[in-house]
């Protein structure tokens, strides 16, 4: 069965761009899960150039389907994914900023969590 999953990234980068509180990608997300998607993907930048923290703490809160984060493995990142949990990490890593070790193992600790809410729903 197809699945899809929504990148909602441009739609804070249009927001940014008019330095403005609109269009909201909160609200685009709700419109995605009540259009059918089957996720929601997004992308925490180090210089926050589209989606923000809020974003993410607010979409972590309302999303229903599975919620992606697209994340660099910069320390306060990580912590960022840390505290939120989405139920989905892909890290991109930059050699020159984290250790590969460290990037190896909150890899696998999140890898963990998925293999585990497969196996054991609910």
């Amino acid at each position: 069965m197809a699945v899809l999953n929504v990148n909602i990234d441009h739609i804070a980068t249009v927001r940014q761009a008019r330095r403005a509180d609109e269009p909201d990608p909160v609200w685009a997300a709700a419109e995605c899960e009540l259009a059918g998607a089957n996720g929601i993907t997004t992308h925490l930048r180090q210089d926050r150039r589209h989606i923000n923290d809020r974003d993410v703490q607010i979409l972590r809160e309302t999303v229903r389907c599975k919620f992606n984060l697209e994340m660099s493995m910069e320390e306060e990142i990580v912590r960022i994914a840390e505290g939120v949990e989405p139920q989905q990490v892909q890290p991109f890593i930059s050699i020159n900023s984290m250790s590969n070790a460290f990037a190896t193992s909150f890899t696998d600790m999140y890898w963990s969590r998925a293999v585990d809410s497969a196996e054991h729903p609910g």
